[in-house]
């Protein structure tokens, strides 16, 4: 019969494996002196650790990179998932900004058209010369193909609320640019292209290029044409250096002959 204390510590036992004695840890009650049932003083063991041998000896480390494999790919699909949603709202902010400066144009040429029209009175002889399209086809149209085309740049002053002008466009004035300028202490900025920088702002260059053109259409009454297809177009660069490219399209009127018509 052993007898023992009740603080335990580890204890080397021996086991027979494959014709070698092998360590085999297990517990022992600690600072204890063991007595065999004749009387025998045992050894008294004090401390040891174990010791991990054969095929289990590598076990640690391949869990280790198991879960250092299974991190990096959650960590990869993270960060993918991450740069692609980054990527995605990049595009979508400069598709709505080029939306809008595609509008803008359209809108310009839309102005100059109704310009035009509110021009002509009823009285036939006033209208000799003047056309809904005057401006915006320096050609005279034909209604045959080859359809008379113009490209124009639009330029909007924003320091005169009435000032819009159709440039032809050319290899260096269809940059978009920010003009920035002070009022009253607050900094404004506008959307702007141009050849001449309206004084008391600067400009600062942008990702954007804006064209419009203009063209004409085989709709005619008699030998006067009905109809304009307008096309504003906008082309940028994104981050990854691919081109991008957005075109508003929209065909505007001759309306004059049908306010003469109404009593």
């Amino acid at each position: 019969m052993i007898v023992h204390n009740m603080h335990t510590i580890p204890f080397f036992q021996f086991r027979r494996s494959r014709g070698a004695w092998l360590p085999r840890t297990t517990v022992r009650p600690q600072n204890s002196s063991y007595t065999s049932s004749n009387g025998n003083a045992l050894v008294r063991f004090v401390h040891t650790r174990d010791v991990k041998t054969g095929s289990g000896a590598g076990f640690t480390l391949i869990e280790a990179m198991v879960s250092i494999s299974i991190l990096l790919v959650g960590v990869t699909g993270a960060m993918t998932l991450a740069s692609n949603s980054i990527a995605t709202a990049s595009y979508t902010r400069n598709k709505l900004t080029a939306s809008l400066l595609a509008q803008e144009a359209i809108e310009a040429i839309q102005a100059r058209r109704d310009s035009n029209l509110l021009g002509m009175t009823s009285n036939t002889a006033d209208r000799t010369g003047i056309r809904f399209y005057s401006g915006l086809l320096t050609v005279p149209p034909d209604c045959n193909l080859p359809l008379a085309t113009n490209t124009y740049v639009v330029a909007i002053n924003p320091m005169s609320n009435t000032s819009i002008q159709l440039i032809t466009k050319s290899p260096t004035n269809d940059e978009i640019k920010v003009l920035t300028w002070s009022v009253s202490g607050q900094e404004k900025k506008f959307f702007w292209q141009g050849t001449t920088v309206p004084v008391g702002t600067t400009a600062s260059p942008t990702i954007f290029k804006r064209f419009v053109t203009v063209s004409e259409t085989t709709n005619c009454s008699g030998s006067e044409l009905q109809e304009l297809n307008v096309v504003s177009t906008v082309t940028w660069t994104d981050k990854t250096g691919q081109p991008k490219q957005l075109d508003v399209k929209t065909t505007m009127y001759n309306w004059l002959p049908y306010i003469l018509q109404q009593p």
